[in-house]
Parts: structure tokens; C-alpha cells; sequence
């Protein structure tokens, strides 16, 4: 599958002036505050001092010279871009025509800037020329490789009341401003297209889920979960907690007991709750459970439970 000619949006500007395609490449950013006589914009703090903000929802992407009067004008076909901030992840979309590039990995906030850091999983979503000829195959083609990790540190500011973000690589700088406009119905549209969900499944080859034993862990109270209901049934657990620091996981085959009041433990767990109800003293819970790594890789899986005291 060819290379799309912008790999990440930080290149844009340099591939749509010589129009050659770009070879994959460790990205070292560094950050420095542009002149302000070279900015098009006049931009105004967002955060206070000394005060972490965690930012979420969807931006869009570009090169500062697309960017004038706080609004984009994208004048090629592969200068645009969507940045999707969930939590503690990131999905970053770059387009080239009618192809798709995602890369992906986790956030970490600070006072006046957020860094994001890759895992290194590019997914390659492009037409399938012979649809053409043939409607009977597939109309798009995915590709999922690997590659060195990049990471990119943002400013965070603001211009007419709209997130900025501002990245600064050498002599060009790119902006991701924060979309307002029917921002829900475009952020569902990424999250259950087909790109985000091969560059899922890329990511659970990284590591994998199995069945606990936490009968002799959980002594007084805690939380078993399962897949399903008949799973839960059968004691199929693949998570639990004892309510109190500690949580139970089989990653790769190995049991891991992870102390959620420490830093550093090698993963991080993240509970999404859909529904919860209370039968008598149980409570019974349903959701997603999403595992991250400290190399930037994650799994999330569906869940059913119960939390109770013995």
C-alpha cells in the first residue's frame, strides 16, 4: 500500500510543497515560541499557572499557513487533519484524498501544555481502485504496521473562545483547534469507523487478556467482572478488585496483582461504566474496562459484574 503524502500533520506543509511522498521517521520535536510577528493569529492563555487541565473532544488539524482570522483554509488535498483527545488516549486522522492514516497512543497533561506519545501503530486506509471493475470486493483497503514511536508537545491556548493547541517543529508550526460545530456526531463517526477499529485489534496483539483466580484474594469486599453473564457464571473472570488498592489482571498469561495508589506499576486501569444496579447488597455493573500500558499500548473489553461484601 502506497505511503500517503502527509504522514502526520506536523509534515504537511513540506509535503504539499515538493508533492513527494514521505518515508517514515522517528519524530524529535522541540519547542520554541515562535516571533510574534510570524503568528497569524493574536492568542490568548486558556489555563491558569500552575493548574493541569485535562482536554478532551475533537480538533482540527493543520499547517500554521492554512490557519488566519482563527479559521482553516486547506487549500491541497492533503493538508487536513482530526485529533481526537479521550481521556488518556489520542487518535490522530490524517487525510490524502480519500485516504486515511490513524496513529494513536496516550496523553500526558501538564500546566500549559499536553505531550502526546505514540505507540507506534499505523493503520492505512485507502480505496480499492478495483471496486471500480469489481463492486463484489472490499471498497477499502486496511493496513496495519509498525513503527518507531513518535511524541509531540502542544501549547495549550485559545482564539475566539475556541480551544488552540499549538505544536512548533523547527521553522513550521501547526495548529489543532478545537471543533465545535456537530463535534458529537463527528467524534461517533471516528469512533466506530473502520480504521479506529483495525488500529484496536493492532493494539491487542500487543498484550492479551486471560481468566483470574481471585477467590483466595478477595477475602472480605471487592468486584469480579466477566465478559458476559454466563462467563460470569462459570467464574470466567478476567478482573477484579478488593475495593480497596488492589487490582487482579491475567496479562499474557501471567497473573498481576497492580497497586492503584502507586505510580509506575506497569499498567494503568480504566473503568467506564454503562449501567449500575443495586440488587439487595449487590451491585450489579456493566461497561468497558481499558488496560494502557506504559509503552503506550492499551486493550479495552467489555464487562459484566458484581461488587459485594462476603
Amino acid at each position: 500500500m502506497k505511503y500517503f503524502i502527509c504522514s502526520f500533520f506536523f509534515l504537511i506543509l513540506l509535503s504539499c510543497q515538493n508533492g513527494s511522498k514521505e518515508e517514515r521517521t522517528n519524530i524529535e520535536t522541540s519547542y520554541s515560541i515562535r516571533p510574534n510577528d510570524s503568528l497569524t493569529i493574536s492568542i490568548d492563555k486558556a489555563v491558569p499557572k500552575n493548574e493541569k487541565k485535562e482536554i478532551s473532544g475533537l480538533f482540527t488539524i493543520g499547517s500554521y499557513q492554512d490557519f488566519s482570522d482563527c479559521k482553516f483554509f486547506f487549500e491541497c488535498d492533503c493538508c487536513s487533519g482530526d485529533l481526537i483527545l479521550q481521556g488518556s488516549l489520542f487518535y490522530l486522522f490524517n487525510y490524502c484524498v480519500g485516504d486515511v492514516r490513524l496513529t494513536g497512543g496516550k496523553i500526558e497533561y501538564d500546566t500549559e501544555q499536553i505531550t502526546l506519545f505514540s505507540n507506534g501503530i499505523i493503520v492505512d486506509e485507502s480505496f480499492n481502485h478495483m471496486y471500480d471493475i469489481d463492486s463484489t470486493l472490499p471498497k477499502f483497503l486496511t493496513e496495519s504496521t509498525f513503527d518507531e514511536p513518535y511524541e509531540i508537545m502542544f501549547r495549550i491556548d485559545s482564539c475566539q473562545q475556541k480551544g488552540l493547541l499549538v505544536q512548533q517543529e523547527g521553522k513550521n508550526t501547526s495548529y489543532a483547534q478545537e471543533t465545535v460545530q456537530d463535534s458529537k456526531a463527528k467524534i461517533n463517526n471516528l469512533l466506530t469507523s473502520s480504521v479506529l477499529k483495525s488500529f484496536k485489534k493492532s493494539n491487542d496483539i500487543k498484550f492479551s487478556l486471560g481468566h483470574i483466580k481471585p477467590s483466595n484474594k478477595i477475602k472480605e469486599c471487592g468486584c469480579l467482572y466477566a465478559e458476559s453473564w454466563e462467563k460470569f457464571k462459570n467464574q470466567e473472570f478476567f478482573y477484579a478488585n478488593d475495593y480497596g488498592t488492589i487490582e487482579y489482571l491475567s496479562i499474557n498469561g501471567e497473573q498481576k496483582s497492580i497497586d492503584f495508589s502507586k505510580k509506575f506499576q506497569g499498567f494503568r486501569v480504566t473503568e467506564i461504566p454503562y449501567k449500575e444496579e443495586n440488587i439487595g447488597e449487590v451491585l450489579r455493573k456493566s461497561g468497558v474496562i481499558r488496560i494502557e500500558s506504559n509503552d503506550n499500548f492499551y486493550i479495552e473489553k467489555d464487562f459484566v459484574g458484581e461488587c459485594k461484601c462476603n
